[in-house]
């Protein structure tokens, strides 16, 4: 099949070159890439990749995440009663993120 058609689109200067950087290391051209992602499409009637489209609740967490607002564990079995919810502490049962917000408060 012949190659006649072209394709043009705006990216960020920056997103392109990293892209490329990468696509280079791996001895592809941007337009390789493009052609390869097209042709993939055309052949598959689908991305080859599921979009991230995340809801509310990933977003908060992914921001959360970013401000390094999250739990941290001193051991696996830490982490394991924080996932299943609660511990026993002093005669008093609390999720492990309410003791450290406690312990926290009691230091301060």
């Amino acid at each position: 099949m012949a190659a006649n058609q072209l394709v043009q689109t705006r990216i960020d200067g920056a997103i392109k070159e990293e892209a490329a950087a990468v696509l280079a290391a791996m001895g592809l051209t941007v337009s390789d890439a493009v052609r390869l992602l097209l042709t993939k499409v055309a052949q598959d009637k689908a991305l080859p990749f599921e979009p991230l489209i995340p809801n509310a609740t990933t977003i908060e967490a992914m921001k959360e995440a970013r401000k390094g607002k999250l739990p941290r564990f001193a051991t696996v079995n830490d982490l394991m009663a924080d996932l299943h919810g609660v511990v026993s502490e002093n005669g008093k049962n609390r999720t492990l993120r309410e003791r450290s917000a406690f312990r926290e408060g009691a230091t301060r």
